[in-house]
């Protein structure tokens, strides 16, 4: 089960998932407080108002999807595409005079793709482990959040190490 193509693609995807779920956290928290000069209340509002994001775009987009489409890649598909065009924006970013109201803008785009990914692959996770085995859901489930944890691990790590050479490589490499 785990060597098959579906499942190499599922284990990637959770753990390009989990390095932009941290990894994004601390990159921006280093813009905007190094490089923007921007208070922690800023940080803390940014995050409230990303969580709602989250939230709005996970009750709606997935289920909107499942529900027309039964499936969630549509709503993976253009989740991806939001967070793709933000992240090319972060590689200009820094050729113009951002604000922190732009760069937490572009941030929040550049997550969209967070929670419709990390529901999506919980969604096809027992319908992949379904064509493969008996009783498989609870293994592969388990074994994909596994790699969801190691993306988690490996986020801050390559965040920071990137923030240091230059804060674009970031957005390039997990673009």
């Amino acid at each position: 089960v785990m060597k098959s193509m579906e499942f190499i693609w599922l284990a990637a995807c959770n753990i390009i998932v989990g390095i932009q779920f941290t990894g994004g956290l601390v990159i921006i928290s280093l813009l905007i407080v190094f490089r923007l000069g921007a208070s922690a209340s800023v940080i803390g509002i940014l995050f409230v108002v990303m969580s709602v994001a989250h939230v709005v775009i996970n009750f709606l987009g997935v289920p909107m999807s499942v529900r027309h489409f039964a499936s969630p890649m549509p709503a993976m598909s253009i989740s991806l595409v939001v967070a793709m065009v933000a992240q090319v924006a972060f590689l200009f970013e820094g050729r113009v005079d951002s604000s922190t109201l732009v760069v937490c803008a572009l941030m929040i785009l550049s997550s969209v793709c967070l929670p419709v990914f990390m529901t999506g692959a919980n969604y096809l996770s027992p319908n992949y482990a379904d064509r493969y085995g008996q009783n498989a859901r609870g293994s592969i489930i388990g074994i994909a959040r596994l790699f969801f944890n190691v993306g988690q691990m490996l986020g801050p790590i390559t965040a920071a190490g990137l923030y240091e050479l230059d804060y674009r490589l970031y957005f390039a490499i997990v673009l």
